[in-house]
């Protein structure tokens, strides 16, 4: 039975993990959250892929298997009241990437990505490092992906005449500006959080 708020909390500044293990009542049962676990992973992959207009039922059962076995991934299931909450975090990562890429509003975009992945690091910080893949990712699915289905839907207007689009170049650039500004202000959200919650740090381990 895990503490509230533990460790975690006022060693390392993760109070939304310590609050997802008190929604489990402390501790949970293992077998029930590894289930839960890896459904979440599973719609992450679906959803993810579903982002990169991956659509072939073969293609989906294929790379999404890859991504929930993908062994960085697996690790999560080693900790025996975390995996939950780690998962629960990559959906929150996912969340962010999902509010740059789709919304249309810059302040949305920017903050809600910024939110999320604040509540990120809340979980876990050493997940900076997906959300910075996923910084990275936003300007390459303007480049390549946007252009790739605009080839297959061909693109012309209704009347005929090839409809007129916005620089891709100039799109990319601003989602990776966007990205790169929600990320920056989750970090140092993350940072003042850490200077109220953690009273006794934890010492680092090599």
């Amino acid at each position: 039975m895990n503490s509230f708020p533990s460790f975690r909390t006022w060693g390392e500044g993760r109070w939304l993990e310590d609050v997802i293990i008190l929604l489990q009542g402390g501790s949970g049962v293992q077998i029930v959250q590894m289930i839960l676990a890896t459904l979440l992973q599973a719609c992450n992959a679906l959803i993810f892929l579903r982002l990169l207009s991956v659509s072939k039922a073969a293609h989906v059962v294929v790379l999404g298997g890859i991504l929930c076995l993908y062994p960085g991934f697996l690790d999560y299931y080693s900790f025996a009241s975390d995996h939950l909450a780690f998962v629960a975090g990559d959906s929150l990562a996912l969340l962010g990437f999902l509010l740059i890429a789709r919304l249309r509003d810059r302040p949305s975009r920017s903050f809600g990505a910024a939110l999320c992945w604040f509540l990120v690091l809340s979980v876990y910080a050493p997940k900076v490092t997906l959300i910075g893949l996923f910084v990275l990712m936003l300007p390459l699915m303007k480049l390549f992906i946007k252009p790739a289905l605009q080839r297959e839907k061909q693109s012309v207007g209704l009347d005929g005449c090839p409809m007129e689009s916005p620089s891709l170049v100039g799109q990319a650039g601003e989602d990776l500006l966007l990205g790169l500004g929600a990320m920056v202000l989750a970090l140092v959200s993350f940072w003042l959080s850490t200077k109220i919650l953690v009273t006794n740090p934890v010492a680092v381990r090599i």
